[in-house]
């Protein structure tokens, strides 16, 4: 998902990230993660950076999704460690930090399985069982740091990538196989189990289109969508929506959680480099050098219905190939770094709503 390089002169991925000034703290108050009434969560991404030959963590351009294939490009912006591994400890560690500065207090990792593409039991090597990995890393790296941060996995339809399976088709097997790997591995786990996001009293999964997963007692199952929320949506079973360019009310859902973004811009990923091929719509290019307010009118929006919203999500973290990034980075048509701060932007918008009558 994400290929145009930039023949810059980058700090070494695996060394540590260079400090960076900040706006004064938040006056919002600081209960644990998740115990204010509309918690901020953000769009996270843990695939960056491995030799997708030995799933070693390599970092740099070229490297796993940063512009590594024809569907993996699209990136434009350099994050300020440089073109990271999403498993460096030091990467880690600042990143907690700029999610803390931005109040955000969940995070929801994109997760693409474990190997068993074809969920028949036998692991495969595939370069997105290394995306555990950079999962392990940030979860420990929470531990480390004693991060308030919660953690939610999205479910993405890896057999369908992996193995050619149509996700709304799995054998009602197949899906638990992958509901008791994700509660052994994380959700159930010792370790990890006091870092997952509750949703509705559960633990929260998110399933993504087209993925299918049976009901579980043991979650809260959301299934989440990248188109509009429309009577076909609708009428297919999805429950969250997050289409670029639908109004923020319009795709909020009926549980209150509603999806907000600086930019989305997919003309990188296919108008320029190899061209993603998974792209079969008209690019969608949204305030694309973030000169048009976009995010403060999503916001401002929000703030005028406050009580119909009890979850804001920021799409997103570190998505680098839609260009929808708040990570501090430069380069491209429009900055999100030190200078433009859009982690101190998303805190004071954020207090702002919070703020509204």
């Amino acid at each position: 998902m994400l290929a145009l390089a930039i023949a810059l002169s980058l700090p070494s991925a695996c060394g540590s990230p260079p400090a960076q000034t900040t706006s004064p703290a938040s006056s919002l108050p600081s209960p644990s993660a998740t115990a204010l009434p509309v918690p901020l969560a953000a769009m996270f991404v843990s695939w960056y950076g491995f030799d997708p030959a030995t799933g070693k963590c390599a970092g740099g351009l070229g490297s796993w999704h940063w512009n590594s294939g024809k569907n993996l490009g699209g990136v434009v912006d350099v994050p300020y460690p440089g073109y990271y591994c999403s498993a460096d400890p030091a990467v880690v560690d600042w990143q907690l930090a700029q999610l803390a500065k931005a109040s955000v207090q969940a995070v929801f990792v994109s997760w693409w399985g474990w190997g068993d593409g074809d969920l028949d039991g036998t692991i495969a090597s595939t370069p997105d069982m290394y995306i555990n990995d950079g999962v392990v890393a940030l979860l420990e790296g929470i531990v480390r740091n004693g991060s308030p941060l919660k953690v939610a996995l999205i479910s993405e339809p890896f057999p369908l990538t992996h193995a050619g399976l149509e996700p709304g088709k799995l054998a009602p097997t197949q899906g638990q196989m992958v509901l008791d790997w994700l509660w052994e591995r994380y959700y159930g786990s010792a370790r990890y189990r006091q870092l997952m996001f509750a949703w509705q009293g559960k633990p929260l999964l998110l399933v993504f289109d087209p993925m299918q997963l049976p009901e579980d007692s043991r979650y809260t199952l959301r299934r989440f969508t990248g188109r509009a929320r429309d009577g076909v949506t609708e009428g297919e079973g999805w429950q969250w929506f997050f289409e670029p360019g639908q109004d923020v009310l319009a795709r909020m859902s009926d549980d209150g959680v509603a999806f907000v973004y600086p930019r989305f811009d997919e003309h990188y990923l296919k108008d320029t480099g190899a061209g993603a091929d998974y792209i079969q719509w008209d690019v969608r290019r949204h305030d694309p050098d973030l000169s048009g307010g976009l995010y403060e009118e999503q916001w401002r929006q929000l703030a005028e219905n406050k009580r119909r919203v009890s979850l804001v999500v920021v799409y997103g973290w570190n998505l680098y190939g839609e260009q929808a990034q708040i990570e501090p980075s430069h380069g491209g048509q429009g900055h999100v770094g030190v200078a433009e701060d859009y982690v101190g932007k998303t805190r004071d918008l954020y207090e702002a709503f919070f703020k509204a009558p």
